[in-house]
């Protein structure tokens, strides 16, 4: 919710979390005779598995692993935030300064890189899993991808879209879906990402507040909380009864083991006060600099933190925009 602040206050009530997962497709594992990947399995495990299911096999190629590098950085598992705190909760933009090259970056960076490095496993997109750049659909063993992502790749008519059904069924048809849990970064860890939060909102200028607010506190009740999750959303809620009713609307999912969507505590967010949230291009450190400009982690976050950001927020300042 540190991201939706605005002028230091909250106004945002949680419903519900698009919880980042680990999908993987059990009919390349099973081909090349490897194992699953399991609940709280580390990035040193997943990488050493990547490079099992990263092969040229005949004509086709499979690539290993993809997780979008935005979201890693943007939700990761330590909890780092990369704005510097100020003197006031209402910073003025010359006084925002961001922090990108801390050790706990650092470690983040080269955590990822190296399934990067992996031959033959170049990131494009983690729609791969199913469908996206690749010319032969299914032929990645792992992704990391959001909750929604599971019900529409287990073909729930509730998640499809109307027209795109025999589109989804042919593509299907490619993967046996296993989803786990996102790795960890230590072993013993249970920290996943930091949590892909949806909230219901109310505007100050809303003339029908107290309706809203009665709409918001059901929500945000039990009952609301339970209906959400028996159709396949993990609400903000995660009481007994809430994950006992995950996915009972949703038939597709009775024979895939969701035990992972509640499984670990989201990362926290750390020292966030005294700091205004800026859209800040993270997306420059990965897909810029070393996907595109073949930049090393460590000099690709340098620039970012010193060149591109302050950049960034100058020109927003000068349209006027405050964040």
């Amino acid at each position: 919710m540190v991201k939706s602040r605005s002028d230091g206050g909250l106004y945002g009530v949680p419903v519900f979390v698009d919880e980042y997962l680990l999908f993987y497709n059990k009919k390349i594992f099973d081909k090349f005779k490897v194992a699953y990947p399991t609940k709280g399995m580390t990035y040193d495990k997943i990488y050493r598995l990547a490079t099992k299911v990263t092969k040229q096999d005949g004509l086709d190629a499979y690539k290993g692993y993809m997780q979008h590098p935005d979201n890693y950085l943007a939700f990761n598992q330590l909890g780092l935030y990369p704005f510097l705190p100020t003197q006031s909760e209402e910073p003025d933009p010359s006084e925002i300064k961001v922090d990108l090259t801390s050790p706990g970056w650092h470690r983040l960076g080269d955590n990822l890189y190296r399934f990067l490095a992996i031959p033959r496993n170049g990131f494009t997109t983690v729609d791969d899993f199913l469908r996206g750049d690749m010319s032969r659909p299914g032929h990645v063993a792992m992704a990391v991808d959001t909750l929604y992502k599971l019900n529409t790749y287990a073909l729930s008519e509730i998640y499809v879209r109307d027209g795109q059904e025999e589109t989804y069924q042919e593509l299907a048809k490619n993967i046996d879906i296993g989803v786990t849990s996102v790795p960890v970064l230590d072993p013993g860890s249970s920290t996943i990402y930091q949590p892909n939060t949806r909230a219901a909102f109310i505007p100050p200028q809303s003339t029908k507040q107290e309706q809203a607010f009665t709409i918001v506190k059901w929500l945000a009740s039990e009952e609301a909380q339970v209906e959400l999750s028996r159709n396949g959303i993990k609400g903000a809620l995660e009481s007994d009864a809430v994950i006992a009713n995950f996915g009972k609307n949703i038939p597709e999912l009775a024979d895939i083991d969701t035990s992972a969507v509640f499984w670990g505590q989201n990362a926290v967010m750390k020292n966030y006060q005294n700091t205004e949230y800026w859209d800040i291009p993270l997306y420059r450190v990965f897909r810029r600099h070393v996907l595109k400009d073949g930049m090393d982690v460590n000099s690709s976050l340098i620039v970012t933190e010193t060149e591109d950001v302050p950049a960034y927020i100058k020109s927003k300042e000068g349209t006027g925009q405050d964040w």
